[in-house]
């Protein structure tokens, strides 16, 4: 489920505009009186992307407009709205630039989420033997990696997987209890 997010929720570090979240997070820039954002605002709403967490912030309450004039002293501002930004641990990864559509985008944040775990946890080599692979290989190459999974996730449909893609296996245990 989307949560609404304000100004409080950025800041800028290094001429970046940071969201203060951790993991993979899709945010939107959102002005609900245009037509195009409220069509998106509903998407986001209804897509489930394993792992990452979404959320939304309207340019038009309160002073969460600052954040686009925040974000003009950055090396990507935000220049229109909509405008939907993935963010892992903060920093401003991708923007989806597709069609309004709920499966392109749903499966857009989907190859992110995987695409970000391969990045961060898997060696230059590695990642080079993800590119085509399917979900199922690349969680058996991140398994590598990672080692032997615990015996909670042995036995987890690969479904439960596919989000958690590169992570170690700390966090692989504490996904499986939420």
């Amino acid at each position: 489920m989307s949560e609404p997010l304000s100004n409080d929720d950025f800041t800028i570090e290094d001429s970046k505009l940071r969201l203060l979240r951790k993991g993979p997070y899709a945010a939107l820039f959102m002005a609900k009186n245009e037509a195009g954002s409220m069509s998106l605002i509903k998407i986001l709403k209804t897509i489930q992307v394993s792992g990452m967490q979404t959320g939304y912030l309207d340019i038009t309450q309160g002073k969460n407009k600052d954040v686009i004039t925040l974000s003009r002293k950055t090396k990507a501002p935000i220049s229109s709205v909509p405008y939907l930004a993935i963010f892992y641990d903060g920093k401003l990864k991708f923007r989806y630039k597709g069609e309004v559509d709920t499966e392109k985008i749903r499966s857009y944040c989907q190859n992110k989420v995987i695409e970000m775990a391969n990045e961060m946890k898997a060696p230059p080599a590695m990642q080079r033997q993800t590119v085509g692979s399917t979900s199922q290989q690349q969680f058996a190459m991140a398994r590598q990696q990672t080692g032997a999974a615990s015996d909670a996730t042995k036995n987890a449909p690969d479904s439960t997987k596919v989000g958690i893609i590169g992570y170690n296996k700390a966090h692989l245990i504490d996904m499986m209890k939420h």
